[in-house]
């Protein structure tokens, strides 16, 4: 998290007298004051409250004391990162794999997805079979497979994202980590396999991928809506018994399934169409 530099709010120096802050603050104040701001008043206000409260604290001799040792411990940090990212950035250069994978884990932390992909898809390209966890502890080789799965998803690579999130649930059974979360990694899971994967122009492969979401285990409206669509790919690809029967399963499941009346008179099943 970014530390607020109040100096920096103020335009100051870090050695300002008193008088020099008190000038400073009088000049924003008069400036950023939401009444001299019309229609822009909520930026304005917000602003407002950031150059009051680093006023208020630049001027009290303890809270200033306070603000200056937390100021410079955050930059220590900062400059400790910035010197770690760089020796990994020197490491994975030169191809050592540990220091990819942490660059990785690194890249995804700070939202640069497609340098992480990169680097990713250079390690895969080198390693045949490669797992972070040979190069990782568990906790970081599990947050990356889940990250980049992300970032896969983020950018369209549908095929890649689906490949890590089974990954994930896989592990989760023989050793927890995300617990609870889980859930929603399938429910990720899932749309990247029917929005990202099952395309209603390929029915074949729309019937693969949702016989895949089958097994993730999800509640009963989901469950009932994946027969479903099974029961439209089905049709689409003119297995109309099959289609059938899994229209049979929505319906058992969630009697009050709603969207359905469309491929009810594709199929002629007037019962399942009065239900609906």
């Amino acid at each position: 998290m970014a530390f607020s530099n109040y100096y920096e709010i103020l335009n100051v120096k870090r050695d300002a007298t008193v008088v020099e802050i008190k000038s400073a603050f009088r000049s924003l104040a008069k400036r950023c004051h939401p009444d001299k701001n019309p229609g822009n008043e909520r930026q304005a206000e917000k602003q407002f409250r950031y150059i009051c409260k680093a006023y208020e604290t630049l001027i009290d001799e303890k809270k200033r004391i306070i603000h200056d040792y937390n100021l410079r411990q955050y930059e220590r940090q900062n400059k400790s990162r910035n010197v770690y990212k760089e020796n990994l950035i020197k490491r994975a250069q030169k191809n050592n794999t540990r220091s990819m994978c942490q660059l990785i884990l690194e890249e995804l932390m700070n939202n640069n997805l497609r340098q992480a992909v990169q680097i990713y898809e250079r390690l895969k390209t080198r390693i045949i079979n490669f797992e972070f966890t040979l190069y990782m502890n568990y906790a970081d080789s599990r947050d990356c497979e889940f990250l980049l799965a992300e970032a896969y998803q983020t950018l369209g690579g549908y095929e890649q994202a689906a490949q890590l999130y089974e990954r994930v649930i896989e592990n989760e059974k023989h050793h927890s980590h995300f617990r609870h979360f889980i859930k929603e990694v399938k429910m990720r899971l899932k749309k990247v396999y029917y929005y990202g994967l099952a395309k209603p122009a390929n029915a074949e492969e729309s019937i693969i991928h949702l016989q895949k979401i089958l097994e993730l285990g999800l509640s009963k409206r989901d469950t009932a809506w994946v027969y479903k669509k099974l029961a439209e790919s089905y049709c689409e690809s003119e297995n109309f018994q099959m289609a059938r029967e899994n229209l049979e399963k929505a319906f058992k499941i969630c009697p009050n399934l709603t969207g359905a009346k469309k491929i009810c008179k594709k199929l002629g099943v007037e019962y399942f169409q009065k239900g609906n």
